[in-house]
């Protein structure tokens, strides 16, 4: 038999109440939507810890409702200490950089919209990563969230450790005890509802940017179909084994994924400033400018990868790389 609502919540707080005396020294904070579900969450922790008043990060941008605003200030009266931020790029400024559409498997907008302005925050909070950090978020109690959510999980697209405290308030089966029509229960149904575009990438849009060549065993050459997609500043993480003539670029003594990796980057790169991410100490993103910067790299190896590339896994046109052989030459 399910708990009285009640409960439940009493439940939370007290839930809440006793892990978030283990979380000091760690960036905590509250992901803000102004939805009835975070709000929820909010007063729920505020109940737990107070007088204490964690942080609630707001990201407003361009395809926010002004009113939201209006409502923050009302919030801020009722004693919730609220933060405004801002993405590093809006949704056209994104589009414009030939960023594909949303798709239901990943739909970019999120992390880019609200995510930015959130790891922004953290390095200005001296973080040096937001595995330093914790989450609060308002993620409902819906079927779909039980599936695909836990109560402590890492949020991937921001690497960043999250707590769903709401997840506990309700069992499953919500959406089969709601009052739809089976056809309209489905996830595929609620994403097409709310606008979201099912695109899957094929392969023509994908397009030669880059021919590999191996000259010996040790020396990997690519050459870049456009000069100007050429910025050394993605070399430097390779910096010491990596020399640029003209479009090419030539590497020797390096794994061949990790060069793979910097010339994917380097062709697809959208200077969106997504890649912060996973480099706090080297990358940062120019507001003035509206540029990715690399500074001070260590070397450390963590870029090394395209995980954290928006470039390469949303550029509507992706831009690959070939081996020589099978280019014809």
């Amino acid at each position: 038999m399910q708990k009285p609502l009640a409960a439940k919540v009493q439940a939370t707080v007290r839930y809440l109440r006793g892990i978030w005396p283990r979380l000091d020294g760690r960036r905590r904070f509250v992901a803000f939507s102004t939805g009835k579900d975070s709000l929820a969450m909010t007063a729920m922790l505020y109940e737990a810890v107070a007088p204490e008043k964690p942080i609630c990060l707001y990201s407003h941008h361009g395809l926010e409702f002004p009113v939201n605003l209006e409502y923050l200030e009302e919030l801020r009266h009722r004693g919730f200490a609220i933060k405004i931020v801002n993405p590093f790029l809006e949704y056209f400024d994104l589009m414009e950089r030939g960023i594909g559409f949303l798709t239901r498997k990943d739909p970019w907008c999120v992390p880019m919209l609200v995510g930015t302005g959130i790891i922004e925050w953290l390095q200005e909070q001296g973080a040096r990563s937001p595995r330093e950090a914790v989450m609060f978020r308002g993620m409902s109690g819906s079927e779909y969230s039980h599936k695909f959510h836990t109560k402590l999980e890492l949020y991937r697209r921001l690497d960043l450790p999250t707590f769903n405290p709401l997840l506990s308030l309700f069992g499953s089966g919500l959406i089969e005890k709601a009052h739809l029509r089976p056809e309209h229960r489905t996830v595929e149904e609620k994403l097409h509802r709310h606008g979201f575009v099912h695109w899957n990438r094929i392969r023509a849009q994908n397009v030669v940017g880059a021919v590999k060549r191996r000259p010996n065993a040790d020396v990997l050459v690519y050459r870049i179909r456009e000069l100007h997609w050429i910025d050394t500043k993605h070399l430097a993480p390779l910096k010491g084994n990596c020399r640029v003539q003209g479009n090419e670029v030539r590497f020797w003594k390096v794994d061949e994924k990790k060069s793979d990796a910097i010339i994917k980057r380097m062709m697809n790169c959208l200077n969106c400033g997504f890649c912060v991410v996973e480099c706090f100490r080297g990358r940062h993103f120019d507001r003035k400018s509206k540029v990715l910067r690399i500074e001070h790299c260590v070397q450390c190896g963590r870029c090394l990868r395209v995980k954290f590339c928006m470039g390469w896994k949303h550029r509507f046109w992706r831009r690959i790389i070939v081996e020589e052989s099978s280019h014809g030459n």
